[in-house]
């Protein structure tokens, strides 16, 4: 059982990319929410396209009033294709994670609550980079990678908060 609604979010965010597919083959999701050691050492051919959402710097408290609080979280989502081609994994990846950030974003996120009260605000995509993967630096990965930088907005009520 989720004991915190930002764990709630991670885990439904995490969930929309682990039911995907491109170009016929299930994404290797690597979690950082349930294993201590998300990271296999050397990826394998099977293990590609691999994604990772990982919490990122920044964000906090945005703000206050005597009803609410808002706090902003951030998130990178890291794409390694491994493979060369923009075309085979690189551009289909793409098209397939901003569907998923859309559907996110307009539908999926918006019904979530805390106890019993919606907090998700918005999901935005801040920055988007691309390039070839330095395969020393990146655990054996060689090819195209991305990654999305994201923000999550959220609002706790001040009857949430003093819960």
């Amino acid at each position: 059982m989720v004991s915190d609604p930002f764990t709630k979010l991670y885990t439904r965010i995490e969930k929309e990319f682990k039911d995907s597919k491109v170009n016929g083959k299930k994404y290797t999701w690597v979690s950082w929410n349930s294993s201590r050691d998300p990271e296999p050492e050397r990826p394998t051919e099977s293990e590609v396209p691999e994604l990772q959402l990982r919490p990122s710097g920044g964000g906090g408290l945005i703000g206050a009033d005597s009803a609410h609080t808002d706090f902003q979280m951030n998130f990178d989502l890291l794409i390694n294709t491994g493979d060369r081609r923009l075309g085979y994994l690189m551009f289909p990846v793409l098209w397939d994670v901003l569907h998923i950030l859309h559907q996110l974003k307009y539908v999926v996120l918006d019904d979530l609550e805390w106890n019993g009260e919606s907090y998700f605000q918005s999901l935005e995509i801040v920055s988007t980079s691309m390039g070839l993967s330095n395969a020393e630096l990146n655990r054996g990965f060689e090819g195209w990678t991305a990654m999305f930088q994201m923000q999550a907005f959220l609002q706790f009520s001040r009857t949430e908060l003093e819960s």
